[in-house]
């Protein structure tokens, strides 16, 4: 695993990629990614996964989700976005039009699944001349990407909007009064739901029933989800709705990071791409004292909705990663017990059926 090179602070890199609109034009950088490890036993591997980009950090308050609002102007943000590299055209495609909307100097992508100079060679080729940093490794997993994107957040001077890769941002305006709106109520993790999620104009049912109350932001819909769910049934811990997640994380959550990342990469590689994401969000964020994350109702159109291989099918997979996860967690003294019984009883029932 090759650890990632700092051409320069990244809080340049940030002002780079600033709201301001400042014009920039970036090659692809050939090492400037880190790789996850192969295996999570390895300590020293890990330790290289959550080396920062720089020794730069910001500074921050030391309770965050008390601050008071600061409704001033938009902060500088990073747009990045991150794809396994069999869908790097949708970068190309959606991407490039939301750093444009929303007045960005370009785009930092993480591309999971490169191992090889040859296809560093073919992102070179498709990106060009166009505003794209390539940032690359071999994590195996939308989870495991996560934690080089919020380790990388937090050494740096300016926050994280991350979209998905397949979203269009569809009101630019309402998404940075927003960004704004979450830097400034000191909010470390903010979500966007987006608009093809909606039932007509109103929030589906099954996240209504995790969102503890709908708030209004200068004329914009934002719901509360609650990250730790009272609900007996699904997972108990799900960040909520994350088309968009607006990153804060202040400096003191480095270690948070670190633990979670280790806990998420001491299960099996093979079982890794069976924890969601917003699994792996929502650990952090309970981890680190968040309860409530925002989302904003609206603001981006997914536009690939590809057909999934019925739940039944995976069930047992899902149960056994889970498990494993929560057990590690728990390693880590981070042990959040409703999440481990939660798939222990999980594992026994589907143990049953299966010898049924």
């Amino acid at each position: 695993m090759s650890e990632m090179q700092c051409r320069k602070p990244l809080p340049a890199l940030a002002r780079q990629y600033a709201v301001s609109g400042a014009s920039i034009i970036r090659r692809i950088a050939e090492n400037s990614a880190m790789s996850a490890p192969n295996s999570a036993s390895s300590a020293a591997s890990l330790n290289l996964l959550f080396k920062p980009i720089c020794v730069d950090s910001r500074g921050y308050l030391a309770d965050t989700l008390k601050s008071p609002p600061r409704m001033g102007s938009v902060p500088d943000f990073v747009l990045a976005t991150y794809v396994p590299f069999d869908r790097f055209h949708e970068v190309l495609r959606w991407q490039l039009k939301n750093a444009e909307r929303l007045g960005a100097g370009g785009v930092v992508a993480y591309v999971d699944g490169v191992f090889d100079e040859g296809q560093l060679e073919a992102l070179r080729k498709a990106v060009g001349d166009a505003p794209v940093e390539i940032r690359h490794g071999l994590w195996r997993s939308r989870g495991g990407t996560w934690f080089s994107i919020m380790s990388h957040q937090i050494t740096s001077e300016a926050a994280y909007v991350v979209v998905d890769s397949d979203n269009e941002v569809l009101d630019a305006y309402g998404l940075l009064e927003y960004v704004r709106w979450c830097g400034g109520a000191g909010h470390p993790i903010c979500g966007v739901l987006d608009s093809t999620a909606l039932a007509g104009d109103e929030v589906p049912e099954y996240i209504r029933r995790g969102t503890a109350r709908f708030v209004r932001v200068n004329g914009l819909e934002v719901g509360l989800y609650r990250i730790v769910r009272p609900l007996l049934r699904g997972n108990p811990l799900f960040i909520g709705p994350k088309q968009v997640v607006v990153l804060n994380l202040p400096p003191s959550w480095e270690g948070i990071v670190e633990r979670v990342g280790r806990a998420f990469f001491s299960v099996n590689p093979s079982l890794r791409q069976y924890i969601s994401d917003e699994t792996v969000i929502a650990a952090v964020a309970r981890a680190g004292g968040q309860r409530l994350a925002p989302y904003l109702v609206g603001g981006t159109y997914h536009h690939v909705r590809s057909g999934r291989t019925p739940y039944q099918f995976y069930r047992r997979l899902i149960a056994r990663a889970h498990y494993e996860f929560a057990k590690a967690l728990c390693r880590e003294g981070m042990c959040f017990y409703r999440y481990l019984v939660r798939y222990l009883i999980s594992n026994l029932y589907n143990g049953l059926t299966w010898l049924a």
